[in-house]
């Protein structure tokens, strides 16, 4: 039986969770619980008075979330990494991500999401993506939606490291800093040349998978643009980021990650 052939319902049999049965990750966040020694996912502030609280996927799920924000928003503060430290934090207000508007949990394709909220929204973390192997292999679940620009990864202060970025341009590059290789949008091949064509591609839920070997000028990992001195490239609405230290069963990868989402 195949790996990819294994799977029910997301996941593997005889192993409950993603990361328990794909190793050699060096950073994960998501919404779900990927690794059965991870439990907080989030930390989240509501609107209504500022206070902040951790949770986990259970509690983003069964309600406790919602009963938290009340009638009010739930901005995300922290998305924890759950293999290691390297979260992705905001801490300026009015540019974190929200998971809860007006006392409704924020869902795309019946999963939770992280919305962004205006042109700069966005996350740094302590993720240093030049370390370790020379090519990762990156999976990210999200989409763009009503925005017309976009980067998925930057770092928190480096003019030139951009990674797939979407506008209405058709001149510039999609990549700066960074080599791509073996890209997939959805298990198929995606290799857009503008920044219109990421546009056009990632306004439905998506699962990307790529090869990058990051040559960032900055070495800090940030969803979206420059994110210490924006100019309206603020990230993509988020659901999961998985980097490995491998490039190994790929396809297999994108299976288990499906089974969950139903993207395609």
């Amino acid at each position: 039986m195949s790996l990819a052939a294994a799977y029910i319902f997301g996941r593997k049999q005889g192993v409950d969770l993603f990361l328990d049965a794909f190793t050699g990750s060096s950073g994960a966040w998501s919404l779900r619980k990927l690794k059965s020694t991870s439990n907080k996912v989030i930390r989240v502030r509501r609107t209504s008075d500022n206070t902040q609280n951790d949770f986990s996927e259970l509690e983003i799920n069964d309600g406790t979330l919602v009963s938290f924000c009340g009638v009010g928003s739930g901005r995300v503060s922290i998305i924890y990494d759950q293999i290691g430290s390297n979260n992705f934090t905001n801490t300026v207000s009015n540019r974190q991500g929200e998971i809860v508007t007006n006392g409704i949990l924020n869902t795309l394709n019946g999963k939770p999401i992280i919305l962004r909220k205006d042109g700069n929204t966005g996350y740094t973390s302590t993720f240093a993506p030049n370390n370790g192997v020379t090519v990762k292999n990156i999976l990210y679940v999200g989409n763009l939606s009503i925005y017309n620009t976009a980067v998925l990864f930057g770092s928190s202060n480096g003019i030139n490291d951009i990674f797939l970025a979407a506008s209405t341009d058709t001149t510039s590059n999609v990549n700066n800093n960074v080599t791509v290789t073996n890209q997939r949008k959805n298990s198929s091949s995606f290799t857009p040349t503008t920044r219109q064509q990421v546009l056009n591609e990632t306004a439905n839920q998506f699962l990307l998978s790529s090869n990058i070997d990051f040559n960032f000028e900055f070495n800090l990992l940030s969803l979206g643009y420059r994110f210490q001195s924006p100019f309206n490239f603020g990230m993509f609405h988020f659901q999961e980021l998985v980097i490995f230290e491998n490039t190994t069963d790929i396809s297999g990868k994108e299976t288990a990650i499906n089974n969950n989402y139903s993207i395609y």
